[in-house]
């Protein structure tokens, strides 16, 4: 078996066959463009220059942890190391998402910063259902690296048989600001003029934690 070495300026890097994938881009004089989309690639298609996605446990200072409660509350996933599957070791977990809304992709990028990247969209699809051409816009994705904060916030999200969770504990812990990144991503407003509603989209959830949800929004907001 042929192995390589693929190191970056970050750290020694990791040993790995020739054919394994990785999040990679290529750098436009020396440096990374702009809403550059990392794409797979083989790891000896890599290139010295090029920029790969770096999978360092990175922490998240205050405001970022609540914005990701949020987001995964929302369309967004999360992604467990996995080197912490059934192993004994502190856990990492990444952000892994996405939107049709580019605009949307881009606020939620600039906002975390160098811990998320962009990664290759999905193309805009045509799928027949009943004789009826359906028609759905590209989605564009996005992949953070490695954190030990949002592996220990990972059961707040997923039950042991990897279904999603809605955990009283994450919105006691996002509080007001992992509540607005929910609605943005989850919500629309509905109702009469002057007499507007949000409805929040919780249809990913047991309806026994979306109860346990709706008591909690009605405690601290009113009725629900």
């Amino acid at each position: 078996v042929q192995w390589l070495r693929l190191r970056t300026e970050c750290n020694d890097g990791v040993v790995l066959t020739p054919d394994h994938e990785v999040y990679a881009a290529p750098a436009v004089l020396g440096l990374l463009p702009p809403h550059t989309k990392f794409a797979r690639a083989r790891a000896d298609a890599v290139r010295e220059g090029d920029f790969v996605l770096d999978a360092r446990r990175c922490g998240l200072d205050e405001p970022r942890l609540l914005g990701a409660i949020g987001t995964i509350l929302g369309d967004t996933s999360l992604v467990l190391s996995p080197t912490c599957r059934g192993v004994a070791v502190p856990p990492a977990a990444a952000l892994q998402g996405g939107h049709t809304s580019l605009a949307i992709v881009d606020w939620k990028l600039e906002f975390f910063g160098a811990f998320v990247h962009r990664v290759q969209s999905v193309p805009p699809t045509v799928n027949v259902i009943c004789g009826v051409p359906t028609h759905s816009q590209e989605f564009h994705r996005f992949l953070s690296g490695m954190s030990p904060d949002l592996g220990a916030i990972y059961p707040w999200f997923y039950h042991a048989d990897g279904s999603r969770r809605l955990a009283v504990e994450a919105l006691d812990r996002g509080g007001a600001v992992a509540l607005a990144w929910w609605l943005a991503d989850d919500s629309c407003l509905a109702g009469r003029e002057g007499r507007e509603t949000f409805r929040l989209s919780a249809e990913r959830y047991p309806p026994g934690e979306v109860e346990a949800a709706r008591d909690w929004l009605a405690s601290r907001y009113g009725k629900i």
